[in-house]
């Protein structure tokens, strides 16, 4: 997925309505409201060593981002970025459902959620996971039961969270979740509790001021979303040579190709004053998808590797910007700056998209 923000500052009611009418008159599939809570952090430059003056500390920026549409996977996600280029995402509550998968997996052993084979098994396989479960795990479902806060058997685990098939095969991994299942007993974490509001912001302005003053919070209200399948064209003669198009490549090398795109609008507000309308723009391109699914599974030399992935990039911001000249976007900063060009992250990318483009 490959996403840029456009931000048009100081909006008008009129430019605005224009552009919601626009895009409702090619009759898209609506996405439900959203929010979204950018919040900007200064590093305390006294915060530091002895032998160092405090004129001497370069200024550091942490951002957090929040986006609601996010929640919708479980749990409360929050992007955080650094000096723009090293990002973390966490999740709150972030021990809940992981403690449940985690618990499920580890007590039912490694067929239990493998989607492709039947559940009624041989004997011999069941026998193979009993005896892996027993040696493996013994003593995990009596920690479990003593635990002061009772976590309840998930009848839908989300498997992105917990493993993909592949990794199922693997007794390692087994292990692996078997040890992080013991941190979280053992009060690693303490978000235990569904309606905890301890997040990696609230441990910011309460536990680490000494080190991070919060300087400024963009809110976005009201927001709204659509699906929108858009007829576009494309130079051909900037795609890949193998382009499945090719064949329709007219005299002046462009070609009509459909896309689809996912649209969120909202307005921005900085201590309750409208400062501008941003519209946050998703290319759904299938071939992305694959192609970053074919880098993780095939051995693909790095350099072929990045090309590839480069290449697709390249074509997705020039979907991107086509649309905004065929529908006629407001005019505004558009930004698709990505933290690392070689291996795209879809949130932190977007996390660094929102930083530059709310630069008030």
């Amino acid at each position: 997925m490959v996403t840029a923000v456009l931000f048009v500052n100081n909006a008008s009611p009129t430019t605005i309505t224009q552009f919601h009418d626009m895009i409702m008159n090619q009759l898209p599939e609506t996405l439900p409201s959203w929010e979204f809570e950018l919040g900007i952090f200064l590093n305390n430059k006294f915060s530091k060593p002895l032998t160092t003056e405090p004129n001497q500390v370069p200024n550091r920026y942490m951002y957090t981002l929040q986006l609601s549409y996010l929640n919708e996977e479980g749990g409360n996600k929050m992007i955080s970025i650094i000096n723009n280029h090293k990002s973390v995402v966490t999740c709150v509550p972030n021990s809940t459902n992981i403690l449940s998968s985690l618990e499920s997996f580890t007590t039912k052993g490694l067929n239990y959620y493998r989607d492709d084979e039947p559940k009624d098994s041989n004997a011999e396989a069941k026998d193979h996971s009993e005896d892996v479960k027993d040696v493996e795990m013994s003593g995990i479902e009596h920690q479990i039961t003593n635990q002061s806060t009772a976590i309840s058997p998930l009848t839908d685990i989300d498997d992105d969270l917990l493993f993909s098939n592949h990794e199922a095969k693997s007794l390692g991994e087994m292990k692996r979740r078997k040890k992080l299942l013991k941190h979280i007993q053992n009060g690693c974490c303490n978000n235990l509790h569904p309606q905890t509001k301890e997040n990696l912001e609230f441990m910011l302005v309460s536990r680490l001021q000494s080190l991070w003053t919060l300087k400024q919070t963009i809110r976005g209200q009201s927001g709204l979303g659509y699906i929108l399948n858009a007829e576009l064209e494309e130079d051909i003669t900037q795609a890949e040579p193998n382009n499945s198009t090719k064949a329709s490549t007219n005299e002046s090398g462009k070609t009509k190709t459909s896309e689809k795109f996912k649209l969120r609008t909202i307005n921005c507000l900085l201590h309750g004053l409208f400062k501008g309308f941003l519209i946050e723009i998703e290319h759904l391109d299938e071939e992305m998808e694959k192609l970053e699914i074919d880098n993780e599974l095939k051995n693909i030399p790095e350099t072929e590797r990045k090309n590839k992935l480069i290449m697709r990039f390249t074509r997705s911001i020039a979907m991107i910007k086509s649309l905004i000249s065929t529908y006629n976007f407001p005019d505004g900063n558009l930004c698709f700056n990505v933290l690392s060009d070689s291996k795209l992250d879809y949130l932190s990318d977007l996390c660094q998209q929102y930083c530059d483009a709310l630069q008030m």
